[in-house]
């Protein structure tokens, strides 16, 4: 009975790694960058599968964005995202999924300025995503001059 049960459960291991290995494959996921820690849900789960995306998801993606370039009246930041063109790209499509409004079109208007390397307005754009997420603590007062600087350089 024991030898069954030992039989069974390797059998279903078996299942469960071949399928693994199978949707990697077909995924074009790595093991290597899982281990190395270059692969993110963000690498796993492909946008471009996703027809719309919810607006808390958007405006989350955009608010760590902007995390990285202000400084929180509490230095409370919660998520951060590197501002660069992939990150960028990235959410500008995200939004371009949501339905049209008055909200959606001044979104994609911020991030299309952030595409263009200015940040003039970062405060305000993060405390706009702030606030639609209900922030609490958080609340941008100033920018982060040496980041805003870096995240120009790397958008050139």
């Amino acid at each position: 009975m024991k030898k069954k049960k030992v039989i069974n459960i390797a059998f279903w291991i078996f299942i469960l790694v071949a399928s693994t290995f199978i949707l990697f494959k077909l995924k074009g996921w790595s093991i290597e960058g899982l281990i190395k820690g270059n692969m993110s849900v963000d690498n796993i789960v492909k946008f471009e599968t996703v027809k719309e995306y919810p607006k808390n998801e958007v405006a989350g993606y955009m608010h760590e964005l902007a995390n990285g370039l202000i400084i929180a009246k509490d230095d409370e930041i919660w998520g951060e995202r590197e501002m660069n063109k992939e990150n960028i790209a990235t959410v500008l499509k995200m939004a371009k999924s949501l339905p049209k409004s008055e909200q959606t079109d001044n979104w994609i208007a911020i991030i299309k300025t952030w595409q263009k390397g200015d940040f003039s307005n970062i405060v305000n754009d993060h405390n706009t995503v702030w606030t639609f997420l209900d922030g609490g603590v958080g609340r941008a007062v100033n920018v982060k001059i040496k980041k805003v600087e870096e995240a120009q350089k790397r958008l050139k």
